[in-house]
């Protein structure tokens, strides 16, 4: 079960990211707050997204189950898949799976299923995303664990823990489950990388754990990486393209250079979801920028928060994904990973339509 959302017959609360004070929870009723909510950026990472879009839809047809006519229920569904695209367009995750949802709706209604068996099949494909999730995260560990250094530093860029996650996580929990085993393991730096706030987490939760964690600016993370003989770093993938380049989130292409200058592998957890064979490189994706005003400085506004960086394939040591560590440097051993992104939710969508 997620810590960062929870679906009931009441509605959807979603763990506010942003709100670093307070453990908070915003409930939503309806998709168009919901839709708000997520240009606000309350919610973020490849191993959540897709979790929070399946169960926006399962929100709207419980809302509505009882609508008078099936055509208006099916409407409504349809209006809300678009409502939750339009929040996010260029969020890969988020799109991805919007399009397997949509794809099931329109199943549903071809095959007149009502408006009850309609809700129970979304629920079927919220929870089949859930558990595959769970399951990619259990594999990229061990391969994690393989890859990472007894001691020294590590620099990490990303949501790597429960609060980016629909389940455990990736690198954080691979960190305690080793300090906990009594293992050594190594100090994490996170670059702050405003507006994201996944690296705060990343730190916050390791920190809770007992294990050595630090923000540290965005500046100043290549100058320690030089100064304190940075080991390795880990990036989270958000979209990787033909080439291989990666779209990571903001924050992560000045260790990635600093990384490459100085040899430190340089490792891209890569979700199955996250591989795109639509753009050659990353240079042509589109890419998200937040609309914000958190960041003024003084009386001069910080007027441009992109949300992503990106790495080219050159700077890639490998990816981590759930079935190996892949080494970089030619773009055909990625073509098997395109194939598979391109049916991750739709396997989904198979399974849920064998069942009804």
């Amino acid at each position: 079960m997620s810590q960062s959302y929870r679906l009931t017959e009441d509605g959807l609360q979603i763990r506010n990211s942003r709100n670093f004070e307070t453990e908070e929870y915003v409930r939503f009723e309806s998709i168009n707050p919901l839709a708000q909510a997520l240009r606000d950026y309350i919610v973020t990472g490849p191993g959540l997204i897709p979790g929070i879009s399946a169960a926006s839809v399962c929100l709207q047809a419980q809302i509505h189950a009882n609508t008078p006519t099936p055509a208006s229920f099916y409407y409504t569904l349809q209006e809300a898949v678009l409502v939750l695209k339009a929040a996010r367009p260029y969020s890969f995750p988020l799109s991805r799976t919007a399009n397997a949802v949509s794809r099931l709706v329109s199943a549903l209604m071809s095959h007149n299923a009502s408006p009850q068996e309609c809700c129970t099949a979304l629920n079927c494909m919220h929870s089949i995303i859930c558990n595959s999730i769970d399951k990619i995260e259990a594999q990229m560990r061990a391969h994690i664990e393989s890859t990472l250094p007894q001691d020294g530093m590590i620099t990490a860029v990303g949501g790597f823990g429960s609060q980016h996650s629909v389940a455990r996580g990736t690198l954080v929990p691979v960190l305690i489950d080793r300090k906990n085993a009594g293992k050594r393991i190594p100090r994490v730096y996170c670059p702050v990388s405003p507006p994201l706030a996944e690296t705060h987490y990343t730190v916050k939760e390791l920190r809770a754990a007992g294990c050595p964690a630090d923000l540290v600016t965005d500046a100043g993370i290549p100058h320690l990486m030089m100064r304190e003989n940075a080991r390795a770093l880990y990036v989270i993938g958000v979209r990787i393209c033909a080439n291989g380049d990666v779209q990571v989130p903001a924050g992560a292409t000045g260790p990635a250079a600093i990384a490459k200058h100085l040899g430190i592998p340089v490792y891209i957890v890569a979700y199955r979801h996250v591989f795109d064979s639509n753009f050659t490189s990353a240079q042509e994706a589109p890419y998200e920028e937040f609309a914000g005003q958190d960041f003024d400085i003084g009386t001069v506004p910080v007027s441009r928060h992109p949300f992503v960086d990106i790495i080219p394939n050159e700077w890639v040591t490998s990816y981590i994904t759930p079935s190996g560590i892949i080494p970089a440097g030619n773009p055909e051993t990625l073509k098997p990973f395109m194939d598979a992104g391109d049916r991750a939710h739709l396997e989904a969508l198979e399974a849920v339509k064998l069942m009804f």
